[in-house]
């Protein structure tokens, strides 16, 4: 197969469609989870880096359309670090995930993993009730003006994915099956 093929991410448009997908993939295919395949998340894995690098400025709109992020803008966060955290979230237990844009939102029994989720670099929004991960080494002030949640959601758009995934039946590439 070359190498610009497509096994996982055959859909994705933009970087919020390519960590949605990743995420769905490690709550499936992480070797910590009952369904993990070290094997196929190595390959989940490869695939994702070499579509953030394609993808990662390309951003969706909740109605569909995309923009190319320019200038200051543009995203710092690195394939590796999406993958870290994503890994590191799905094991807290009562945790729950949500992908607004290009963020990341944790609600749920956050309290127990207060001083984990920092460390991860989160950060918590006091009017919202929850933790955020945008991926930049600084404070973005860019969602600051949404007063909750629902505004971000309505904005942005939401994917949730609980541990056990709804989306699980769906057809996987043939190799996986064989």
């Amino acid at each position: 197969m070359n190498n610009n093929s497509k096994r996982f991410f055959n859909d994705c448009k933009c970087i919020e469609e390519l960590k949605a997908e990743y995420k769905r993939l490690a709550l499936k295919f992480h070797p910590d989870m009952p369904t993990g395949n070290l094997e196929i998340m190595q390959l989940v894995n490869a695939e994702y880096d070499r579509l953030f690098a394609i993808l990662k400025d390309v951003h969706s709109k909740k109605d569909g359309t995309t923009y190319q992020a320019t200038g200051a803008w543009t995203t710092s966060e690195s394939a590796s670090a999406f993958r870290d955290i994503i890994d590191k979230l799905i094991k807290m237990q009562g945790i729950q995930i949500e992908l607004c844009g290009s963020w990341l939102w944790m609600t749920g029994e956050t309290m127990q993993y207060k001083e984990q989720l920092k460390a991860l670099g989160c950060l918590w929004s006091a009017n919202k009730k929850a933790w955020y991960y945008n991926g930049s080494p600084i404070k973005d002030k860019r969602r600051s003006h949404y007063k909750n949640m629902d505004e971000i959601r309505n904005a942005w758009g939401t994917e949730k994915i609980s541990g056990t995934d709804e989306k699980q039946d769906q057809k996987m590439p043939e190799y996986i099956h064989a």
